[in-house]
């Protein structure tokens, strides 16, 4: 009985593992809405020369709202020093989306801001959740975090830092 159960643990992390491993490296190609109604494509606004944030958020995301205030706090020097561009993908559905427009003039921020109506763009990333931060180099997914704590936009920072060239 131990020998099968420890089989199926192993077997079980192992799957884990691969199902880790084996997640989306690049930046799939997809249709997001700008704030005019626009459609955009996400590799011709994600560019190839510098880093881009990706942070997934909701109006209704309270964890989401205080990870752009803080990166907003920090976002102009990040610009000038490490030349890195966030872009702030909304998943409001259609009953929120109203609200998105108002929180960004309200609060004010610096960033580029699209949306991903039905979360087509958010399901092909394999992303679980909002907050999601995302960070792009050259088409290529360097790093991905789900969730915020306070600090974390240090912590991202340092990636981005170790990125840079």
């Amino acid at each position: 009985m131990k020998i099968f159960l420890l089989k199926n643990i192993f077997l079980l992390s192992f799957i884990s593992i691969c199902i880790n491993s084996f997640g989306q490296k690049s930046l799939p190609k997809s249709i997001l809405i700008d704030l005019d109604g626009e459609i955009v494509n996400v590799r011709d606004v994600v560019s190839k020369d510098q880093i881009t944030i990706l942070s997934f958020w909701a109006t209704w995301c309270y964890p989401c709202i205080k990870e752009l205030d803080a990166i907003g706090s920090l976002y102009e020097e990040w610009q000038e020093e490490l030349n890195v561009e966030l872009i702030a993908i909304s998943v409001d559905d259609a009953r929120t989306q109203k609200r998105i427009k108002t929180i960004i003039e309200r609060k004010k921020w610096p960033y580029k801001f699209l949306l991903d109506k039905n979360e087509k763009f958010k399901t092909k990333l394999n992303l679980p959740s909002v907050p999601q931060t995302v960070v792009v180099k050259d088409h290529k997914i360097i790093y991905s975090r789900s969730g915020y704590i306070s600090g974390d936009e240090f912590k991202l920072y340092e990636v981005i830092k170790k990125n840079k060239d």
